[in-house]
């Protein structure tokens, strides 16, 4: 089989991805919906490469959106037609649309990227800065939700300790 690689964008990337009309059966699944899955998939494929783009207090998937339709109108920056051998599923699929953000640094993913039989990338989208799809910012952590509360409540405590530490400091200097 020829492997090549497929493009993997900092901040928002696009793919296209076909998934079977009907998932098949895995055990550790079971009542898990298709689109949840496809999600799952994407980040699975991403996080395996290296690539950080899951939040690691969510649950898997959470940080993959599947969007309404496949963006038209846009440049396509790979596509599984250049592979020298296509690799087709087994089954009837519908062609998908997700939508994820990755906070490091640009690379490239092998591709065909095969991790279940389920899903397939078909094509990646090269990033827009003029379509909405890539202008906005990136999708919230739960840590963060957390953390900056916190830190924004002992925002006063802290400058009010070290108030009082430079008055004790400078009342302590005068003494001597």
């Amino acid at each position: 089989m020829d492997i090549l690689t497929a493009p993997v964008y900092a901040g928002w990337n696009v793919w296209t991805v076909y998934a079977l009309d009907s998932l098949s059966f895995k055990p550790l699944m079971v009542g898990v919906g298709a689109d949840r899955r496809l999600r799952i998939w994407a980040e699975d494929a991403l996080r395996f490469s290296g690539f950080n783009v899951a939040d690691p207090l969510a649950l898997k998937g959470d940080q993959v959106q599947i969007l309404p339709g496949v963006p038209q109108g846009l440049s396509v920056s790979a596509n599984r037609a250049s592979l020298p051998t296509l690799t087709l599923l087994d089954g009837k699929a519908s062609l998908k649309a997700v939508r994820f953000f990755n906070k490091g640094q640009a690379g490239q993913i092998v591709w065909p990227i095969d991790t279940d039989g389920d899903f397939m990338l078909e094509s990646v989208i090269a990033p827009d800065s003029q379509t909405p799809l890539f202008q906005s910012p990136a999708p919230n952590q739960i840590a963060d939700a957390v953390t900056q509360p916190a830190a924004d409540a002992l925002k006063p405590l802290v400058m009010f300790a070290g108030v009082g530490l430079a008055i004790w400091m400078f009342f302590s200097l005068v003494k001597k």
